[in-house]
This record gives structure tokens, sequence and C-alpha cells, in this order.
């Protein structure tokens, strides 16, 4: 980025939820999982007395503040989370959060095989995120995190916090 005025905010077919330190950018089409993932991920850290919340699901706004990417929740989604077979119900939300991955949920075939964390990645608004293919099955959530363990080393899961 440079001096210039940041660009507008935008408005994206996406989910997004803040789970440690961390704000993840939930993508894919329509019907592939994305309020399926943020519900996993939300489970999970609370399975594990993490802090995780909802950010947004289905519409988000992105927009750039000092160099770095944030979302939040379009104004009638706030707090909600579609869940099928029951429709959108009320769940704690955060209203905004500052991104550090790009997640796609994929269908298996067209998984994605990468050499490192971050070798992916995109620039939405101009901010350069590292981009993860996500496939939906049982290990989502660990390769979730190991990523993040290793994209950002020393600033959330991987820290010891035992006395």
């Amino acid at each position: 980025m440079t001096g210039d005025a940041p660009p507008s905010p935008q408005t994206v077919h996406a989910g997004c939820v803040r789970w440690g330190p961390f704000g993840i950018l939930i993508r894919g089409a329509a019907g592939a999982g994305k309020s399926t993932l943020a519900r996993i991920i939300l489970h999970e850290a609370d399975c594990r007395g993490e802090y995780a919340r909802l950010v947004s699901d289905d519409r988000t706004i992105l927009s750039v503040s000092d160099g770095q990417l944030f979302a939040s929740p379009h104004p009638l989604l706030q707090g909600k989370l579609e869940v099928r077979g029951l429709g959108l119900i009320t769940v704690p939300f955060q209203p905004s959060a500052r991104l550090h991955l790009l997640a796609d949920v994929i269908d298996a075939k067209d998984g994605v095989r990468t050499a490192l964390p971050g070798d992916l990645s995109e620039c939405p608004l101009g901010v350069r995120l590292p981009l993860m293919k996500v496939v939906l099955d049982a290990g989502a959530i660990s390769a979730i995190r190991f990523g993040l363990n290793c994209l950002y080393p020393g600033q959330g899961f991987d820290v010891d916090t035992r006395d």
C-alpha cells in the first residue's frame, strides 16, 4: 500500500471467524461448507477452552486500515450463522477482526498441495494474505491450526501457556 487513501470497503460472499488471535476469512462456492467450517472452528475452540467468535456469515465487509485487512459483518446478519435444517441462528459475535488467513473451502478432488504454508497468497483490496485451500473433512481444523502456527510462529496456538 502507498500513502494513497485506502480502497473503499467491499462486500464479499464469505464468512469470517476470529480464532484465538487470528482472523480467518472463509470463502467458497455456494453450498461448499463455509458456514459449516465456521461452526466447526467455533466448536473446536469451545472444546479447547479457546477464544473464538463469529465475525460474519455469508456476507462480509472487507476494509483496509493502516495497511491491514479487516472483516466485519453485514449489518442485517450480525450474530447470525446459518445451520442447514435450522436456518439462521443467533450466536455470540465479534464486530470486526483483522484478517490473517484466507481459507478457501474446496472439494477434495480439487485439492492443492503446496510445499510450504504460505506458498499461496492473494491480495484482497491490495493487502497480501496467505491462502489455504481447505477440504471440509476430519483434518480441516488441524490443518488450519497447523498452518496458522507455521505462518505466525510464537503468536498464537503454539505459545506454551503452562506454568
